[in-house]
């Protein structure tokens, strides 16, 4: 018959995305939809500079971050181009529609298994983490934040940042 037990999971499938700058974060494994090459963007005049950009899909204009600009309160440069766009999905709550935005990446993302045994405390050199990071973990001898996109995404970090 059934087994009812629920499975003890051993380890987990992320994508590490790399930023730029010796930044990365990792989304889990089916939030990314896709990795879309030299993309076109639109400028949003008047929007903050880690989020001045957006990429048309499907007759929607989605929100493009750029992390190192957000992390840094817009200090760090935009980029000139984007040759890697990273399409994620998520939703604000269980069971509620689907939603879009996009990553700036400095390359292509790297899918990784990972285990409770590498979790961490989230990176102390960027405070902004503890709003935008569910957790971490660690790889190659960095932490590697989790996003939270729904949070990455939200009004609530728009009023925080600005």
């Amino acid at each position: 018959m059934w087994d009812t037990k629920p499975k003890t999971v051993e380890t987990y499938r992320a994508w590490v995305l790399n930023f730029g700058r010796g930044l990365r974060a990792a989304v889990s494994f089916n939030e990314m939809s896709q990795v879309i090459l030299e993309p076109s963007l639109f400028v949003l005049p008047h929007s903050p500079r880690y989020c001045y950009q957006l990429y048309l899909r499907n007759h929607a204009y989605l929100p493009v971050m750029h992390i190192p600009t957000l992390l840094t309160a817009g200090k760090e440069p935009t980029p000139k181009a984007t040759y890697f766009l990273g399409l994620t999905v998520y939703q604000t709550e269980a069971y509620a529609a689907l939603k879009y935005g996009c990553l700036h990446l400095e390359s292509l993302p790297v899918a990784v298994d990972i285990s409770n045994a590498q979790s961490c405390t989230l990176p102390e050199d960027q405070p902004l983490w503890q709003m935008i990071a569910m957790s971490a973990f660690s790889y190659e001898n960095q932490k590697i934040p989790v996003l939270d996109l729904a949070a990455l995404f939200s009004a609530e970090l728009r009023q925080e940042v600005s």
